[in-house]
């Protein structure tokens, strides 16, 4: 698992298993996985709060215009909301926690959701927070190491995905078109001291195979990626288009994609 997967999985999710394990949870409590974006998740145990899952503070500069505080059932296996006040929701994060506490002292068997509504975060500032300047003019060439971590970013800000093996693409390809295409991308590269990187292939409707990949230069990654746009789940990136009728006008350019359905396709 590279750096950046470890960050993106590790930074502020807290899972207490044992805790999970000893109250015995329902089958309807629903995923933490699939939880709203910024969800924490609460036990009172002894009069004390502790923390069952935190999705909120691994995402900087966050906003949401309101707070609600759900509570779960373990006995019953039923979701209250009407017996918070306000009707469980709050103007903010810390007003929600001060109802939770509000339950302490009768709370064993209760588990308590506090999310946002409306929440935004600056997700490209999460990824790319600690990235370098480069001078574009002066190359900089990256490791194979680094080229496959910038691309899991991409992924990641395309699709909010972290399951895809980036360094597994090449044994993923089946299909011959896709081959050729590949093995051209890097003759095309043959001149160069580094290749850039393949990540993934986009169909059209032509039938030919856009690659998008991570370029070799440091200095021109912040020009690749910065068409993506994560909210419309669609956008421009940078890619190397192969011709499958006629190979030789194959070229670099970018495309115009969206993400649907776990799928991404190319529209322009």
């Amino acid at each position: 698992m590279t750096d950046f997967k470890k960050r993106i999985l590790g930074k502020g999710k807290k899972f207490y298993t044992e805790v999970l394990e000893r109250r015995t949870v329902s089958d309807k409590l629903p995923v933490f996985q699939k939880m709203r974006t910024g969800t924490e998740i609460f036990i009172i145990e002894k009069e004390k709060r502790i923390t069952v899952y935190d999705d909120y503070s691994m995402y900087p500069e966050s906003t949401a215009k309101s707070w609600k505080v759900q509570i779960y059932n373990i006995e019953n296996g039923h979701f209250y909301d009407r017996i918070t006040m306000s009707g469980g929701k709050y103007p903010t994060r810390e007003r929600a926690i001060i109802e939770v506490e509000r339950f302490k002292s009768r709370a064993e068997k209760l588990i308590f959701y506090v999310f946002p509504v409306g929440f935004t975060y600056d997700m490209e500032k999460f990824i790319w927070d600690d990235e370098e300047e480069f001078d574009y003019d002066t190359p900089v060439y990256a490791t194979e190491q680094e080229q496959i971590e910038e691309a899991e970013k991409r992924i990641y800000y395309i699709t909010g995905r972290t399951n895809i093996n980036v360094s597994d693409f090449k044994k993923r390809i089946k299909d011959s078109c896709s081959m050729k295409a590949l093995e051209n991308f890097y003759n095309a590269q043959k001149c160069s001291p580094v290749c850039g990187y393949p990540f993934w292939i986009v169909d059209d409707l032509q039938s030919n195979k856009a690659i998008l990949y991570v370029g070799a230069n440091k200095a021109t990654w912040f020009a690749e990626r910065c068409g993506i746009d994560f909210e419309s789940r669609r956008g421009y990136i940078a890619a190397y288009v192969y011709n499958t009728a006629c190979p030789e006008l194959s070229e670099y350019g970018e495309i115009e994609y969206k993400y649907r359905y776990r799928t991404m396709l190319r529209v322009a």
